[in-house]
């Protein structure tokens, strides 16, 4: 079932603890998820992801496909970029749900056409 991008159920998150997220640093519309790692304090990382409503954009990314199945909301992402100093189409999956936010990025190379899945989060509530 497709419709337009429900921002409160995004928002549903603000307030919670989760493992390795957290949810409580929230100004407006503008969503931070601090991912901290304990064995590899180097590759901690904040990321913003300001919403506006019927942008079509998710961040700065584009939204390419939004859905909803089973009260899991599925928005797909793409935007150019560089991955291991190539150019490359980034598609990014995230999979929002009552207890569990996935985000799961696909890389496509420009020049060869070579497709790889990057790397996949998954955050459950506690």
């Amino acid at each position: 079932m497709e419709r337009k991008l429900d921002v409160h159920q995004l928002q549903r998150w603000k307030g919670g603890k989760f493992k390795n997220y957290d949810a409580n640093q929230n100004k407006g519309q503008q969503n931070f998820m601090n991912t901290q790692y304990t064995n590899e304090p180097s590759a901690n990382g904040t990321n913003k992801i300001t919403i506006k409503e019927g942008s079509g954009n998710f961040g700065n990314e584009k939204i390419i496909e939004k859905s909803e199945e089973n009260g899991t909301l599925k928005i797909v992402t793409a935007y150019d970029g560089q991955d291991d100093s190539r150019k490359a189409l980034i598609e990014k999956t995230y999979l929002i749900g009552n207890t569990q936010l996935s985000i799961t990025k696909k890389v496509t190379f420009k020049n060869s056409g070579e497709t790889l899945t990057r790397n996949r989060f998954t955050y459950t509530k506690i």
